[in-house]
């Protein structure tokens, strides 16, 4: 398989969570060859289209979205009045079973899922006056889990986890602990979950320097264009 098709499996995996998560929150979606779009406004940090296949300007142009991500890196959208937000790798790690250092969870209550989000927003000084992130409802679809690692009582990380039909995608990390024991672990956590499946994400900075050390591979480069 090549980094190609593997950014396409990625690419994929990541707009059907992007789907998810903007139905939950009412707002209409279509999937064509070429894009995944979101018809209303989509949740705080997801954009209103990705490409899922390169080559999708012309595409693209038909659409002149919000925002949106450039799953293929091959999109130079400042002629078309957009500014790159930033700039990240998609990452790849084949199926490893391995083992966790951490006691990890899957969060299956309305209760668990609110501390979760109040982890995952810690330092954010929007969440306090954002509506909720994540709906409740998103505990019901078997493709989707959210995980939590604790230290006594206390969550000290977290991450979601969705699978598609080959991979299965690692999104919105969150960690209070140190950085390469956390990534060390996150193989281990996929395969509690989604058993044999290769995991794909996108990371960016300090997080994809640990990802790679933890034996992710970068398989290209993504944007996200805003206007």
């Amino acid at each position: 398989m090549t980094n190609t098709d593997k950014v396409k499996l990625a690419a994929r995996n990541n707009a059907l969570w992007c789907d998810g998560m903007c139905r939950a929150h009412g707002q209409p979606t279509e999937f064509t060859d070429q894009l995944w779009i979101c018809r209303g406004t989509p949740p705080r940090y997801h954009s209103n289209l990705t490409t899922l296949q390169p080559n999708a300007i012309e595409a693209v142009k038909q659409e002149m979205p919000g925002g949106f991500k450039d799953g293929f890196y091959d999109i130079d959208a400042n002629s078309l009045g957009y500014k790159c937000l930033f700039e990240a790798n998609w990452i790849w790690r084949d199926v490893a079973p391995g083992s966790t250092a951490l006691r990890w969870e899957r969060i299956a209550t309305d209760d668990g899922l609110l501390a979760w989000e109040q982890g995952w927003a810690l330092g954010d000084s929007e969440a306090d006056n954002a509506p909720r992130q994540f709906s409740p409802s998103l505990l019901a679809d078997p493709t989707a889990a959210f995980m939590a690692a604790h230290q006594g009582d206390e969550m000290v990380a977290g991450c979601i986890l969705n699978v598609t039909d080959a991979v299965v995608g690692l999104s919105n990390t969150f960690s209070r602990i140190d950085g390469s024991e956390f990534w060390r672990d996150l193989p281990g956590v996929a395969h509690l979950a989604f058993p044999s499946y290769p995991i794909v994400g996108y990371e960016r900075g300090e997080d994809l320097e640990h990802a790679l050390a933890a034996g992710f591979q970068a398989i290209g480069p993504l944007r996200v264009w805003v206007s």
